[in-house]
């Protein structure tokens, strides 16, 4: 197990496979910034926020193409502890964002 509450992974090529090993072995994840990682997909974020998404209490991102509201409403179904959400992005539709407000 992983000792990381902590990761700022910010302008960097992180895909979808190293969403899921962060989602396996950093279990206490508390903090996370994803900004500016264009190499996101909704497969791997999702992947990520089902198995982190509770404990996560920050989290910033930028939307891209790559990323939907798909990605957003699994932030509002998951992310149970969030008290802090950056996002940057011209994709983002109602759906995704009234499901994090909901």
């Amino acid at each position: 197990m992983s000792i990381c509450y902590e990761l700022f992974l910010e302008d960097i090529g992180v895909g979808d496979k190293s969403l899921a090993t962060i989602a396996k072995y950093c279990t206490p994840l508390e903090h996370l910034n994803l900004k500016l990682c264009k190499s996101l997909t909704d497969t791997g974020f999702v992947q990520l926020v089902v198995g982190r998404g509770r404990t996560l209490k920050s989290f910033g991102l930028v939307f891209g193409e790559s990323l939907t509201g798909v990605s957003l409403e699994a932030v509002g179904f998951h992310c149970i502890s969030l008290q802090t959400l950056l996002i940057e992005s011209e994709f983002i539709n109602n759906r995704g964002l009234l499901s994090i407000v909901k």
